[in-house]
């Protein structure tokens, strides 16, 4: 490994056996260093593979990024591989890197930046959340700086968008999916919905349980649906309505028709944000 550009003691730039380049992170790894030198491999604790089209901002971010916010990035990006996604792609330091240095000179100015998908990112991904909380008390023992909780689900969000899975499209969608329903809901029949409450956090896991199960074609079986669809929509007009509209949204962002099973599903969520 020969160095093309050292950024502290801690972190250089060079070029592999291969000619492509390289990050590399280790105690000590650019000390001394300067252009054409070699790396002690000894000292090399990580290596990330960079494009050579990203190579700039890269070096820009390296160059600006004091060594303890590396550092606490590696730490999240290795409990991720640990715990959840052990293939997750190690460009992701960069972006970890990237966020948790502005977010820390946002709190440090005063600025904030709400997180308007928190709840249900905690809902949906609880296990990706709890790394990313656990990620914020290892920033605030680097920074002596305590993020807020918004900041542990942009985290998430950067866990999702490098785990090679399709789970940040997916919470995107649902988000999406469950505003417009919930909408629909409040206006056909008249109410507001409490979306601090524990019914409305049963909806959002259906909603995502449908989906699911709309993009792989499966169906859920329940007995008797006959039945408690001439008990819940035959019977109510704006509640017929309002299935009707989710209906429509479906079909037009998913292609298909809710069964008569989902639908009584639906209902039955719908009936109990009435009854409150």
């Amino acid at each position: 490994m020969q160095v093309v550009k050292v950024f502290n003691n801690n972190a250089a730039a060079v070029v592999l056996e291969d000619g492509s380049e390289a990050i590399v992170t280790g105690k000590g790894v650019g000390f001394s260093k300067k252009p054409k030198d070699f790396v002690n491999l000894g000292r090399v604790q990580k290596v990330y593979t960079i494009e050579k089209n990203k190579r700039n901002r890269l070096y820009r971010l390296m160059e600006t990024t004091p060594y303890e916010y590396i550092r606490v990035s590696e730490a999240i990006l290795e409990k991720v591989k640990k715990e959840l996604y052990p293939n997750i792609n190690d460009l992701c330091l960069f972006s970890l890197v990237d966020h948790i240095s502005f977010a820390i000179e946002r709190v440090q100015k005063g600025i904030e930046l709400p997180n308007l998908i928190l709840r249900e990112t905690r809902w949906l991904y609880p296990q990706e959340y709890d790394i990313a909380k656990w990620a914020l008390q290892e920033i605030h023992q680097t920074s002596q700086v305590q993020l807020p909780d918004d900041e542990a689900g942009y985290i998430v969000l950067h866990i999702l968008n490098a785990s090679g899975t399709n789970k940040k499209d997916n919470l995107l969608d649902i988000m999406n999916c469950t505003k417009i329903i919930t909408g629909i809901i409040e206006e056909e029949m008249k109410l507001e919905i409490d979306q601090n409450d524990f019914d409305y956090y049963r909806f959002v896991m259906h909603v995502k349980y449908l989906l699911s199960k709309l993009k792989t074609g499966q169906d859920q079986a329940l007995a008797n649906a006959d039945e408690l669809y001439a008990i819940f929509i035959e019977k109510d007009a704006k509640l017929r309505k309002s299935i009707d509209r989710i209906n429509t949204l479906i079909q037009k962002e998913y292609g298909v028709s809710l069964s008569r099973q989902e639908i009584v599903y639906l209902a039955i969520h719908i009936t109990k944000f009435i009854k409150r």
